[in-house]
């Protein structure tokens, strides 16, 4: 029997690597199960890796996803972009998905990756549940430690070498997430002891505005999780609705970009958002790629905004 291959850094610590197998978690075993753990965009499917000593095997998976080229991504843009004009919405999410040649090394570009972003969590999995995946993402979900929480807001986006004023668009998007954390806090009757931000993170080739919320932690991270994600920032606002339009208008499913990753121990979670990801399939990568779409978006610039944060993997290639 061969197992699945694991390897993840979280930021300013070492590397970890490894060996066990991927399990489909239910929901009542998502209340008691420790360790790594990896979820899909809506939290249909939560997997959790049990450590065993086994040797891994890699596994890219058969179904490559649909690609979006530029002209099929500014149609629907500028469809959403209608939709938020016409009142009801404040901000949905728009995806696509891009193929590149891929003839690096995992091991390289893991490397790579954490070398050049110290501030990210950076990871390597591959099982047949879910096929193979690459990613380094910015975006830390929760963070708990005893009675302490951490939920972070991450929106709004421009490059790192691009000084000018945020604009009152990004400051809307990142207003609307923290606004919603904060709301979800008191759904799940969580004391909100301090709110710090916006202030700029810089991740990579692009920044974006975070905002952190620190709160009294009393409760099950799971049930947390559940209430807060997707967040604002990768699905929309409200939840319900702009979920329903991501899933009957984007061409591909999302499968793992913009769901959960990371490690639930017993005194700590730390969990982030799978941003800046991509899946492996022989000699491709297919980077999942997004941005926030409010009534003052430009498809053009959204376009762009994908670009850039796709270089985060692409650039080298």
């Amino acid at each position: 029997m061969t197992g699945d291959f694991l390897k993840y850094r979280f930021p300013g610590e070492s590397a970890i690597e490894r060996k066990g197998k991927f399990s489909l978690l239910r929901n009542e075993e998502l209340l008691t199960f420790r360790g790594f753990i990896i979820g899909d965009f809506n939290l249909t499917q939560v997997f959790g890796f049990q450590e065993m000593e086994i040797a891994p095997s890699r596994n890219d998976g058969s179904v490559r996803p649909e690609v979006m080229d530029r002209s099929n991504y500014i149609q629907i843009a500028e469809e959403y972009i209608k939709i938020l004009q016409e009142g009801g919405l404040k901000k949905i999410i728009l995806s696509r998905v891009l193929e590149h040649d891929f003839e690096l090394e995992i091991d390289t570009f893991f490397k790579l990756l954490c070398n050049d972003f110290p501030q990210a969590f950076v990871y390597f999995v591959s099982s047949p549940l879910f096929g193979t995946w690459i990613g380094v993402t910015p975006e830390r979900l929760l963070l708990s430690t005893g009675n302490e929480g951490l939920l972070v807001a991450l929106a709004g986006t421009k490059l790192s070498n691009d000084a000018s004023p945020w604009r009152k668009k990004e400051m809307e998007e990142q207003a609307y997430v923290s606004d919603y954390l904060q709301r979800a806090l008191v759904k799940c009757d969580l004391h909100l002891r301090s709110k710090e931000g916006p202030h700029e993170l810089i991740a990579g080739p692009v920044k974006h505005l975070c905002t952190e919320l620190n709160f009294d932690f009393d409760s099950h991270w799971w049930n947390l999780v559940k209430e807060v994600h997707p967040t604002p920032a990768v699905c929309g606002i409200p939840k319900a609705s702009t979920l329903e339009i991501i899933e009957s208008t984007e061409p591909h499913h999302r499968e793992l970009y913009c769901g959960i990753i990371g490690e639930v121990q017993m005194e700590k979670v730390d969990l982030y958002v799978n941003l800046r990801c991509a899946q492996l399939i022989g000699k491709k990568i297919y980077p999942y790629v997004g941005g926030g779409l409010t009534q003052l978006s430009d498809s053009q610039e959204e376009w762009q905004e994908t670009e850039n944060k796709a270089q985060t993997l692409l650039r080298y290639l």
